[in-house]
């Protein structure tokens, strides 16, 4: 069995002299017929990292530092995270040191504190795959507004125009004909509804009783992009006398930067 063993070592030895790793270890009978050689001869499988026998091997650290790396490096200017939820928490700290760009995934969720830290320092946001800031899953989709009741919209619909967010504003004094306005505009896919009312909860389930609508609640902005994934929604719901212009434009920012969405196929057949 201790020849065995040894046989073992050696073919392990000799193997890893062949990767460049290490100096193999020969045995006393091939060292003596080594030594009535007149030429030195080189290692079977001799290639790119290894050397002859009787030349010296350089340690194996250095011979792994002189490979070529596996990816070209990330330019000093540019940030990449990879979370699928960017908050500041994720941000700590890896702004400074010259970042000019944020990469993010295509279907990453950007916390609006994140996106007004980096507009505060001139850092752009950008989604991987793309050389764009508005190279986003919703880019160029309109976006079908229906105001119902008194409410003075304007404000907030010159703000979601200021962040890049092309509005189709409509009217309606009526809860249930704005459904139906925003069902028709939804029926062909490839596009998103909001509903501004402050009758929210019977919106929503009136929508939701309409073909292809696929409606959602909202009032954190740090859970709509969630909360409209888990269902595919095409169209938000959101109170602008409760959540305010600033909190308002925030949720609805967040809903349509993600762009339309499927449904999930657990939940197709009950909300086809």
């Amino acid at each position: 069995m201790a020849n065995v063993s040894i046989d073992i070592e050696q073919v392990v030895r000799e193997v890893m002299a062949e990767l460049g790793l290490a100096q193999p270890r020969r045995s006393p009978a091939r060292e003596n017929a080594a030594a009535d050689q007149t030429s030195p001869r080189p290692f079977a499988g001799e290639g790119p990292g290894v050397r002859a026998a009787g030349q010296p091997v350089a340690p194996a650290s250095n011979q792994l530092s002189a490979l070529p790396p596996t990816s070209s490096p990330q330019p000093s200017h540019e940030l990449t995270v990879s979370a699928r939820v960017v908050t500041l928490a994720e941000l700590d700290g890896r702004l400074g040191n010259g970042v000019r760009r944020v990469l993010v995934a295509p279907r990453a969720i950007v916390t609006p504190s994140v996106r007004d830290e980096l507009r505060r320092k001139n850092i752009d946001l950008v989604v991987a795959g793309s050389d764009s800031k508005s190279a986003l899953p919703s880019a160029g989709i309109p976006l079908a507004v229906v105001v119902h009741g008194k409410t003075d919209p304007e404000p907030l619909l010159k703000a979601l125009a200021g962040d890049g967010i092309p509005v189709q504003p409509h009217q309606s004094d009526c809860i249930i004909a704005a459904g139906d306005l925003l069902a028709q505009r939804l029926a062909g896919g490839n596009a998103l509804g909001l509903l501004l009312t402050k009758y929210a909860a019977a919106a929503v389930c009136l929508a939701n009783r309409l073909p292809g609508v696929r409606a959602v609640l909202a009032t954190d902005p740090a859970t709509v992009a969630a909360d409209a994934a888990s269902v595919g929604a095409n169209l938000l719901v959101v109170n602008p006398v409760h959540s305010g212009l600033f909190r308002a434009r925030q949720i609805i920012g967040q809903f349509y930067r993600q762009g339309p969405q499927e449904c999930p196929a657990a939940f197709r057949e009950r909300l086809k």
